[in-house]
Parts: C-alpha cells; sequence; structure tokens
C-alpha cells in the first residue's frame, strides 16, 4: 500500500468467534497481519489505511466481536531477525 496510516488493534473476544473473527481478517484487505494471543486479549492485527475514516470504519467491523483497542502507529522500525527463531 505504500505511505499510509497504520494502526495495530487488540481485539477480546469468546472463544465461539476465534473462527468468524479470522473469516473477517481474511475478508479485510486494510489488515496486513494478524496474531492470536494469550492474555485478556484474544487477536492482535495491524493495518494499512489511507484515511482516517477507513480506520474507523475497520475498527466498527472489528467491533462486532467485541472490544477494540487501538492505537496508530507513529513510527516503524526494520523487525529484527532472532537467529533459531521459528516465526
Amino acid at each position: 500500500m505504500g505511505r499510509g496510516i497504520a494502526a495495530i488493534a487488540r481485539i477480546r473476544t469468546t472463544h465461539a468467534q476465534i473462527k468468524p473473527c479470522l473469516s473477517a481478517f481474511e475478508a479485510m484487505p486494510e489488515i496486513v497481519e494478524a496474531h492470536r494471543i494469550t492474555g485478556e486479549d484474544c487477536f492482535v492485527v495491524r493495518m494499512v489505511v489511507e484515511a482516517m475514516a477507513q480506520l474507523e470504519m475497520a475498527i466498527d467491523a472489528l467491533a462486532r466481536f467485541g472490544p477494540v483497542t487501538t492505537s496508530v502507529v507513529l513510527a516503524s522500525y526494520p523487525p529484527k531477525t532472532i537467529h533459531g527463531a521459528q516465526p
């Protein structure tokens, strides 16, 4: 997508919503990365959008699964390579 607005969202949902969430992530082109995590939240996703209105619509779409906490990315740095680690 080149330049745009990047955001990180944490989604808290129920076990019954895990598969529907994954389907929604797949269908949303603004979601470029998704991780199922431990703790209070269930997923962390990275989104890239071209405008704040698009981010708002994406957050609203995710909110049907439960509470969403979103942070806008101010800066990104190259990922660090960890030798011997599995993705």
